[in-house]
């Protein structure tokens, strides 16, 4: 079997891609014959978990090979997408109850699901910690764990509100939803110091 080029191996992270996005929302061509995989939960995350590293990976191709480095960078990505993909459904739950989707928001209850988005977000903040400390990713990366704070603060509070959204949650919910941009902003700053 011959080794894929980084041009092939990109060419095919994003025919993957293409497929996946294209079934998973198209209501025009392949819409019509079969079900979306966007309004099923189990074929949204299958989407999420194949599409989320694909793409990750893709952008790594544009400047260097796939290594160690660049399947770090992808899990550290997709696990951070995740957690968020985890809590975007919860505003359009009637909206897809009504249209009959098994969305992750119809087949969850907003606790789980905050819940799950919690934990991969924990998840990702973990493999920063331990992919820094094993020096497969830069070490100044450890210093991004400061997120917990607000991420904790955040979690205790809207679980102190029995984890219901509300005008009272609001604030705090805003508050995990920064956590994302900030951890990525970090990312990319800390990495330009490496130790």
């Amino acid at each position: 079997m011959l080794p894929l080029t980084k041009d092939a191996l990109a060419g095919l992270l994003f025919f993957i891609c293409l497929i996946f996005t294209w079934v998973y929302s198209d209501k025009i061509l392949i819409g019509k014959k079969i079900r979306r995989l966007k309004e099923d939960y189990r074929t949204e995350i299958l989407t999420y978990l194949i599409v989320t590293p694909s793409f990750a990976l893709l952008i790594w191709t544009f400047f260097s090979q796939i290594d160690t480095l660049g399947f770090s960078f992808a899990m550290i990505v997709s696990s951070l997408y995740i957690s968020g993909v985890l809590l975007k459904d919860i505003k359009d739950y009637s909206v897809d109850s009504l249209a009959g989707y098994r969305t992750l928001a119809v087949v969850a209850s907003p606790l789980t699901l905050f819940i799950l988005s919690f934990s991969v977000f924990f998840v990702a903040i973990s493999l920063v910690l331990v992919l820094s400390i094993l020096r497969v990713i830069p070490r100044t990366l450890v210093l991004t764990t400061i997120i917990l704070i607000p991420l904790t603060y955040s979690i205790l509070s809207i679980r102190k509100a029995k984890w219901e959204i509300s005008l009272k949650t609001i604030k705090n919910i805003k508050l995990y939803t920064l956590c994302y941009p900030t951890i990525i902003l970090l990312m990319g700053i800390l990495s330009l110091f490496e130790v």
